[in-house]
């Protein structure tokens, strides 16, 4: 009994510490790098997986080099559908972006919303202005 109770203990401390990276603060960004930052719907998640070929380190924020790349991102929710909810259904989805040329020093915000199962992820600049749409493909 006693080597399950430490088997546990060992298993939640692990947990916590592997989670312990997504509570990390963000870094301040890098003035000459763009900055992209996912906005998820509240409830949803929304993370940055790729940018180009490289996988990111922290799905909450990339920086990118100034220049042309595509960008992955992978988009979780629970879609409710008609105007009774007893089924809600959790979708994951990933979102590919084309290759669009970010401008060091600038920021850029990916914005996730859904509506009946369907997902709509958009890229924005810091004014707000809508710079592309991302192109979904869900499970």
């Amino acid at each position: 009994m006693r080597t399950l109770s430490l088997t546990s203990l060992a298993t939640a401390v692990a947990a916590a510490l592997l989670l312990s990276g997504c509570a990390s603060p963000i870094p301040t960004p890098n003035p000459q790098l763009a900055w992209i930052e996912p906005q998820p719907a509240p409830d949803d998640e929304l993370l940055i997986e790729r940018v180009g070929d490289t996988r990111t380190p922290d799905g909450r924020y990339a920086e990118v080099a100034p220049g042309s790349c595509s960008l992955s991102l992978l988009y979780n929710f629970t879609a409710r559908f008609g105007l009774v909810t007893n089924n809600p259904k959790t979708l994951s989805c990933q979102i590919r972006f084309s290759p669009y040329d970010y401008a060091a020093g600038k920021r850029y915000y990916v914005r996730g919303s859904h509506d009946m199962g369907q997902p709509t992820v958009t890229l924005h600049n810091a004014q707000g202005d809508l710079l592309a749409t991302g192109r979904s493909t869900c499970l």
